[in-house]
This record gives structure tokens, C-alpha cells and sequence, in this order.
């Protein structure tokens, strides 16, 4: 069986997105449901339950007490992700994971992503930058100084990886964690996942420690595949703030009170549009406010930003034609 992980809880604009990531999941999954089961792991099952009825969800309570444990002495709250993901290997050590962030939704076959878990294949949503090129500009000074101490920890000395010591390199390139796909033969790798987070936590206080733990663990014994063809992240805050008004306006009485098969189609139908909605729209606001702030060439790197979260599948000849007629706007006199 393979466990559909959610991690949920706090504001409401948190639930709403896990709720639309779920229901996401379902909507795209033509396959035995039997063979599949979504476990919530959430501080409030009853924002989930009235939209989620008729769905196999199983759900974990979570407490501020066991959500302190989670996060380990030093409170890193990302670690909480890693925690779940062995927490349920250890209860199901010969089941598969896919565990996928609030901020995502499906929009292609969630079977078709479920069937490229293979022994020897760990999924991740996609790769990004190598770690020596993650002091990006933006950042403060503090935080730059951090990140570079933590990216300096990474190939400073071995780590034990299971019964062996991995020299990695900060030249190594770092995945996207928003989705993880993982058989059980990487189960005992999860207690190695948080010491290395943890060591490098530690040394730099790095936001994203979580992801790198993982993108640097995982390839020792299977190989990365991305995700992101299947599954839209709107990591991107500007992304998030546009995605939480349409969420709000979806997550009526009206629309819990539909039917399973009726909620389903409404949602496949949203995630064949919203990508590309979400990603023009803030497109649209940077340009303009780089034109009215002075800051255009800033404003052009964070319009690609969001650009780039947009799974290639949908990227088509008539979203390259309306995101150029937003990039070419002239600001109005």
C-alpha cells in the first residue's frame, strides 16, 4: 500500500491548501483505491472533514506538545516533515510514502506518479540550484551568512550514512522537497535524514536544511526523479497570497456539500487552469511594479521565478503568448 502524506496545521489558509492538495490527489487517481490511503497529519481534522467525505483519509492528531518533539531542541520546524515521513515507515515498514507539501496540487495521473516508485527511484519535485549558489541577492546579511556556513559544512567532513561515511560537495545540486516519493527500501535512511538536517541546522540555521538533508541523503542508494510534470508547488510567497484568495472563495458549504464525484471534477477542472492563472497574474504585478518602482530587471527575475514552478506539461503556445503580452506591458500614463 502507498500512504498519501499531508502535514497541516495552524492558520486556516494552511488547511485550505492541504484540502485542495488532497482533493487534488483524488481527483487525478484513476487506480485501486484500495491500494492507496491519505493520512493527515493535522492539529484540526474538522477543517478537513466537510470537504473530504467519501475519500479513504485517515487522520493524526497533532498537539503543540508533539509538534515541539517534532521540532528537537533546536526548533526547526521543517523537521517536523521528516519526523512523520519515519514515524510512518516505522508503522508500515513495507508500505510506500508519498508525502507532497500543502502548497501543491496534482494536475496530471497521480497513479501514473505513483507508479514510477520503484526500488531503486525516490521522488522529489524537482532540481534547483547547486548548493554553492544559494546565497542568492535579496537576502540579509544574516541570513547569507548562514546559508554560507551551512553550505560550507556540507563537504567540510564525512557523514554516516547508514554503515558507511559520504563525502558530499557544495557543488551537488539541491531538490525541491515539496513532494517526496519513497519505497520502503530508503525507510531506514529517515533516522540519517535528521541527523544530517540536524547537524546541519545546526551550523547555519539554514530555512531549507529539511530539503537539503534530503537531497543529499536519498541519491546514496536510489536515484532522484522529478515530480513536477504531475504535481504544480507554489512555493513562491506571491504565489501563495493569490492561491489562498481562490481557495477561500472555493472552500464554501456549497461546495462541501456537493457530491465526492462532484467536489472531484470541480477540482480537476481548477487544476487545469490555476497554474497558469496564479503564475500570469503575479508575472503581471511584478513587471508592473518594477516599472513603477525602478526595480524592472528585479521585477523580470521574480516573474521568471514563478515561471519556473509551472510543470512543462501545460506550458503551451498560448501561455508563452499571454505571458509575453504581460512581460511587453508599457505601464499606463
Amino acid at each position: 500500500m502507498t500512504h498519501h502524506i499531508i502535514l497541516s496545521y495552524g492558520r486556516t489558509t494552511e488547511h485550505h491548501r492541504a484540502v485542495f492538495a488532497i482533493l487534488s490527489f483524488w481527483a487525478w487517481y484513476a487506480g485501486d483505491k484500495t491500494n492507496v490511503k491519505t493520512v493527515v497529519y493535522t492539529d484540526r481534522p474538522d477543517a478537513f472533514t466537510p470537504y473530504l467525505t467519501g475519500l479513504p483519509i485517515e487522520y493524526k492528531l497533532l498537539t503543540p506538545a508533539s509538534l515541539e518533539e517534532m521540532y528537537g531542541p533546536q526548533r526547526y520546524i521543517h523537521r517536523a516533515k521528516a519526523i512523520v515521513i519515519d514515524r510512518l515507515f516505522r508503522d508500515y515498514p513495507t508500505d510506500s510514502v508519498l508525502f507532497c507539501d500543502s502548497d501543491t496540487f496534482f494536475v496530471a495521473s497521480s497513479n501514473e506518479l505513483l507508479g514510477l516508485m520503484q526500488p531503486g527511484v525516490s521522488l522529489m519535485h524537482m532540481r534547483e540550484a547547486r548548493y554553492v549558489d544559494s546565497v542568492t541577492k535579496g537576502v540579509s546579511s544574516e541570513e547569507a551568512q548562514g546559508i554560507q556556513k551551512a553550505v560550507n559544512y556540507i563537504d567540510s567532513q564525512p557523514f554516516q550514512i547508514g554503515d558507511q561515511q559520504h563525502q558530499f560537495q557544495k557543488t551537488q545540486y539541491m531538490w525541491n522537497s515539496g513532494v517526496l516519493g519513497l519505497t520502503q527500501e530508503v525507510a531506514s535512511l529517515l533516522p540519517d535524514v535528521c541527523s544530517t538536517l540536524d547537524t546541519l541546522y545546526r551550523n547555519g540555521k539554514w530555512l531549507v536544511t529539511e530539503q537539503v538533508a534530503f537531497s543529499l541523503v536519498l541519491p546514496t542508494k536510489t536515484q532522484l526523479v522529478p515530480s513536477n510534470h504531475y504535481v504544480f508547488h507554489y512555493w513562491y510567497k506571491p504565489l501563495k497570497a493569490l492561491m489562498d484568495s481562490l481557495l477561500s472563495a472555493l472552500l464554501t458549504p456549497q461546495f462541501a456539500n456537493l457530491a465526492v464525484s462532484e467536489r472531484l471534477l470541480k477540482v480537476k477542472q481548477l487544476t487545469n487552469k490555476w497554474p497558469h492563472l496564479v503564475v500570469l497574474n503575479n508575472a503581471r504585478e511584478e513587471i508592473v511594479r518594477g516599472f513603477s518602482g525602478g526595480g524592472v530587471i528585479h521585477g523580470l527575475k521574480s516573474a521568471k521565478l514563478a515561471v519556473d514552478t509551472l510543470p512543462s506539461s501545460p506550458f503551451n503556445a498560448k501561455f508563452a503568448k499571454s505571458l509575453f503580452n504581460v512581460l511587453t506591458h508599457k505601464p499606463l500614463q
